[in-house]
């Protein structure tokens, strides 16, 4: 492409453009960084919101860093996070549970940090036949002393069990480890409680014990664990609210009664009808968990658990698409600038910080266990979906060889128009331009107009000409490029591509 003109946009892309043999050939460069930041991060960062990351892995039981005693009202939120990798072990040659895992707490629009989280890799009890890791997230509410207490002594408690009555094969059997596990951390709450005040304070809990073959969940409360299978949202826990018509009628069948007051309470008071502690309210509000055991499958990508404090704000699908972008890579290319990895940690901190920008009104804790490793999808593929409203075969091709300096295979895409057919040629086996991001597709005024030249349709309607729909538009170099017409020539699912940064060149 010797002899191709170059032209600079105000995003700092270039395009190059030639034309021989009666094909237009078109290079279109990427932009060096991205413009904005989606997914409404930003208000999380305009208050102050600083997030710390760390691959170490945090302590057993506990959470990386201290809670910030950072004032609420002042806009400004503390956060901690941790994470780390689990690596196989020296001398062990089976396969280990998960690949990676991040967990982070936020203090958010609160005063106090009641949350707690407990991390326990190479989680065994009784000599099982596998590893289990143990993953654990406590809302806590009244106050802080629960919930750390869960995080010290419920992964402690649940080994203790599984020793005095052999390793769970059955579901069966976990539900009655996991009863007894939730049963004795109540008690010891309850004893371990110095004053009155102290016996209005409660937690939830939402546990999960991740094997190679399963994945056991026991959930007292409304905090979450939800499974990515596929790319699909699967709960493995379903909140105890006390809306919820079954938790309602046991409510009321022990005595007590639920109030509409500011939402529907346990007694006015109490928003979930189950939690460890808050014996005032006993037996109303009880320890009892649900449990779920889960056969994985190899379509199993990720775990989240997460308080309320992100499930009130964002939905099951919502959270495992952000964090299947943010593990696969994508995220880090689209946003470079803002999101720092593909890392389990990297995905927690996205979820925390999305629920900031929501305005959740809690403490926020997310937990997020990377099942297996996850790639973008290929360009190639994704092209055809892109672009599967138009009808047209589309290949892929390289860019030109990095010898010829300014036109390197990492920063340029060549595009082939055949002006008689229009079609958009490429070679589908080397194309490896978009290792790095995507910020825009075809974004040259000619390109969209050999995509999209249509005929008069009415009587009277004259044909859409490369001037009128210039004049049209009203395209200069820098300008966005027309959202109606990259639609109508490459079909909507580009419209994310166009929001990212999407800037136009005519030729």
């Amino acid at each position: 492409m010797a002899g191709a003109d170059e032209i600079h946009s105000k995003a700092g892309g270039a395009v190059g453009f030639s034309q021989e043999n009666e094909t237009v050939s078109i290079l279109l460069k990427k932009p060096s960084s991205a413009r904005g930041r989606r997914i409404g991060l930003r208000r999380g960062r305009s208050v102050g919101l600083e997030v710390k990351r760390s691959m170490d892995s945090p302590e057993e039981g506990s959470n990386s860093s201290p809670t910030s005693d950072r004032d609420a009202d002042e806009g400004v939120f503390g956060i901690m996070a941790g994470g780390g990798e689990i690596r196989v072990r020296e001398g062990q040659g089976t396969r280990l549970p998960c690949l990676s895992h991040g967990a982070v707490s936020l203090i958010g629009r609160r005063r106090e940090m009641e949350d707690a989280v407990a991390v326990v890799p190479g989680f065994i009890g009784g000599g099982g036949p596998s590893e289990y890791d143990f993953f654990g997230v406590y809302d806590g509410h009244g106050g802080a002393r629960v919930a750390q207490l869960c995080r010290e002594r419920l992964h402690v408690v649940l080994a203790e069990e599984v020793s005095a009555v052999g390793w769970p094969r059955a579901e069966g059997r976990w539900r009655e480890v996991m009863s007894a596990s939730f049963s004795r951390v109540d008690g010891e709450a309850e004893a371990t409680a110095q004053a009155e005040s102290e016996r209005t304070m409660g937690s939830t809990a939402v546990v999960a014990v991740v094997g190679t073959k399963r994945i056991v969940v026991a959930n007292c409360g409304d905090s979450r664990a939800v499974l990515c299978r596929g790319g699909a949202a699967l709960p493995l826990s379903f909140d105890h609210k006390a809306d919820r018509p079954d938790e309602m009628a046991r409510v009321e069948a022990a005595g007590g009664r639920v109030i509409n007051w500011e939402g529907y309470r346990v007694l006015g008071v109490l928003a979930t009808s189950r939690s460890i502690g808050d014996y005032y309210l006993k037996p109303f509000v009880i320890s009892e968990p649900d449990v779920t055991v889960t056969e994985r499958t190899d379509k199993d990508e990720f775990l989240i658990l997460a308080s309320d404090g992100l499930w009130d704000v964002v939905s099951n699908e919502a959270a495992c698409k952000i964090a299947r972008q943010c593990l696969n890579g994508r995220m880090a290319r689209m946003f470079p600038d803002a999101v720092g990895g593909s890392t389990a940690t990297e995905a927690a901190a996205l979820l925390a910080q999305l629920a900031v920008s929501r305005e959740s009104e809690d403490n926020i804790s997310v937990v997020v266990v990377q099942l297996k490793p996850l790639r973008a999808r290929t360009s190639c593929k994704w092209l055809r979906q892109a672009v599967g409203s138009m009808g047209s075969h589309l290949l892929v091709t390289p860019g030109l060889g990095a010898d010829q300096g300014l036109w390197s295979r990492e920063s340029w895409m060549l595009v082939r128009m055949d002006p008689l057919d229009r079609k958009v040629r490429f070679d589908e086996d080397n194309f490896i331009c978009w290792k790095k991001r995507v910020h825009f597709l075809l974004v040259t005024l000619k390109v969209v107009y050999w995509l999209n030249t249509r005929k008069p349709t009415h009587e009277g309607e004259e044909e859409e000409t490369l001037d009128k729909l210039h004049a049209k538009q009203k395209w200069e170099t820098g300008d966005k490029i027309c959202r109606g017409h990259i639609l109508n020539a490459m079909g909507d699912n580009l419209f994310d591509i166009y929001h990212t940064v999407g800037t136009a060149k005519e030729l």
